[in-house]
């Protein structure tokens, strides 16, 4: 089994530079492994990323969350970062394997995190 997380950089549009997110993004994620096998990044600011122990899916979405929310703040008045960052993990068995993890073909395939974020929303709301 393995879990795939699939993340969107909210809000990454405010900022004139998007270094200030990618390059730290982009760092932490090869520790993890190599891209475009392991993980991808696409459309600027949408991720996918394949973690062999599904085990460890949680801690990395946090450390993700983690190292986003670090960001400084776009206006100097705010406390918290300007961005943040919504994610979905998948878990199951990989049954094809192709040169990303947008390309396995799997039971996990999951939709967008923005997705799953609006429909639990939804759900709260009934």
């Amino acid at each position: 089994m393995i879990a795939i997380i699939k993340g969107d950089i909210i809000a990454s549009r405010k900022l004139v530079n998007q270094e200030i997110w990618l390059s730290p993004l982009k760092s932490l994620l090869a520790t993890w492994g190599n891209t475009p096998k392991d993980w991808k990044i696409d459309w600027g600011d949408l991720f996918q990323v394949e973690i062999i122990n599904p085990e460890e899916a949680l801690r990395k979405v946090f450390e993700i969350k983690a190292l986003i929310k670090k960001i400084e703040p776009f206006k100097e008045r705010k406390k918290i970062s300007t961005i943040d960052v919504r994610m979905s993990i998948g878990i199951g068995e990989k049954t094809y394997s192709g040169s990303s993890p947008a390309l396995y073909n799997c039971c996990i395939r999951n939709r967008d995190a923005g997705t799953h974020v609006e429909l639990v929303k939804s759900i709260k709301r009934q």
